[in-house]
């Protein structure tokens, strides 16, 4: 969406602004060749804008800052958890809220929950399996197969949303497992992304 798009200000108000060290391309190619463009192993100061992640903005509300005085630390049974389960439960529909710390744990809790006890599984099928999630399904002996839409690896085109599986089918796009002696299973955990292209670059 282009600036131009926008009829209205933000409906906010900034509280606080932090201090950001200005860059040169230059700088920031320098510090690229140094890790050997790992963006993992870049110094969070030496980023401008960092692009790499789309788990939200470090900015919080006036409201959120305030519930921090309120927040009920306790190490056990806290009031502050039953609130954060009720909320889960009311959107989700779910019984049982098991809190993680990221998505990363999530997806191995997720499949230690999945594929144990199942060797026939062998495929998860999603638009694009994350990192952790590819890592997750390897750890259980599984195939984490992508299959994203052409749009997703366009990093050039303007497109509403770029996580939408491809028109193949799941059956003729998964590898062939003839003369290897595994019986061929589908797992379809349908995984749609917040981040569909997110090994080779986000789109917010």
């Amino acid at each position: 969406m282009s600036m131009q798009s926008y009829k209205y200000a933000e409906p906010f108000r900034i509280k606080a602004v932090e201090m950001l060290k200005t860059t040169t391309p230059e700088h920031r190619r320098a510090a690229l060749e140094k890790v050997a463009w790992n963006v993992f192993q870049l110094k969070a100061e030496d980023v401008y804008i960092d692009c790499l992640t789309d788990s939200g903005t470090s900015a919080m509300s006036n409201k959120q800052w305030a519930a921090i005085m309120m927040g009920d630390e306790s190490y056990a049974g806290c009031e502050s958890f039953y609130r954060f389960e009720a909320a889960i439960q009311d959107v989700t529909g779910f019984p049982f809220v098991v809190p993680t710390h990221q998505g990363r744990a999530a997806d191995l809790l997720l499949a230690r929950m999945m594929y144990t006890g199942h060797p026939e599984y062998k495929y998860v099928v999603t638009n694009m399996a994350f990192d952790s999630t590819r890592g997750a399904a390897m750890e259980y002996n599984m195939w984490a197969e992508d299959l994203l839409a052409a749009p997703g690896y366009d990093s050039q085109l303007e497109h509403p949303f770029k996580g939408q599986h491809g028109s193949r089918s799941s059956t003729a796009s998964l590898p062939s497992t003839k003369g290897r002696g595994r019986q061929r299973h589908y797992d379809h955990h349908l995984q749609h992304q917040r981040r569909p292209a997110g090994l080779h670059g986000e789109h917010p």
